[in-house]
């Protein structure tokens, strides 16, 4: 008996630090946009790098197929390419070689990531690494790149209105606009009701401990309305993902 109170009390006092230690984490997280970026930066790195690439890279190379193709046919122009977003570089090994990268992100604390990722792919030109908002690109000038680049963007930035209307502002007429976003189940059938209702339930963790995102936002529409010469909407559900951010859109969008 000595011994069973004694488990009890050790597991007792463990599961009280353990919720106790969470509960104080969440509250940084909450109440410190600065720890929340710090945080994300290397939770993403360091943790969730390689889930998202297991369940999208697939997506990626269907979504980057075009973008290849498109250097084969016409290397004598050097592709610029602006990405927002890129995080530690996810994005690099699907980019073709002795194209031109400008990178802009929120997140600060991304950079040093970022950098070391990149020195693995010399043959990418990234210009610099701008800590700016997506809402809000006045670093780039109007018409400048071919390519704009967003994956997983469009579920953390504050206006996707906005957002949408700074990359047709900085895509030279014809450029092309390259999407990837987790999003909101649609209410397709019951099933994805039930699971768009448990991203509801979720989200205020998942905001919290993911940088600001939002599992739950059905983008798409925003996308359709936008305003683009031509799109390609594309939804799929990669099983390697978390059931919470299974539910996937990507393709392109041309400018008039």
């Amino acid at each position: 008996m000595y011994v069973l109170d004694n488990l009890s009390t050790i597991l007792y006092y463990t599961f009280a630090v353990i919720i106790s230690a969470f509960l104080l984490l969440l509250t940084l997280l909450y109440a410190s946009e600065q720890f929340r970026k710090l945080w994300f930066s290397w939770f993403y790195t360091i943790f969730c790098t390689q889930f998202i690439k297991r369940g999208g890279n697939a997506i990626r190379a269907k979504l980057f197929e075009k973008l290849s193709r498109f250097h084969t046919e016409d290397q004598s122009k050097q592709l610029v390419i602006l990405e927002i977003g890129p995080a530690r570089g996810n994005n690099f090994e699907f980019y073709p070689s002795n194209c031109r990268i400008i990178a802009l992100d929120y997140n600060s604390y991304f950079e040093k990531y970022f950098l070391q990722n990149k020195s693995k792919f010399p043959n990418i030109i990234c210009e610099n690494f701008v800590n700016g908002m997506a809402e809000d690109m006045r670093q780039i000038q109007d018409n400048s790149v071919d390519v704009v680049v967003a994956t997983y963007v469009l579920c953390s930035v504050k206006d996707r209105t906005k957002t949408l209307q700074e990359i047709q502002r900085v895509l030279k007429k014809g450029g092309t606009y390259y999407f990837m976003e987790h999003v909101g189940y649609p209410h397709t059938c019951v099933k994805n009701i039930i699971l768009f209702a448990i991203q509801l339930i979720l989200q205020p963790f998942w905001y919290a401990f993911f940088g600001g995102c939002h599992c739950h936002r059905q983008s798409w529409s925003h996308i359709e309305r936008a305003g683009f010469q031509k799109l390609h909407l594309n939804y799929e559900y990669p099983t390697e993902m978390a059931f919470i951010a299974r539910a996937h859109i990507w393709g392109t969008a041309i400018t008039q």
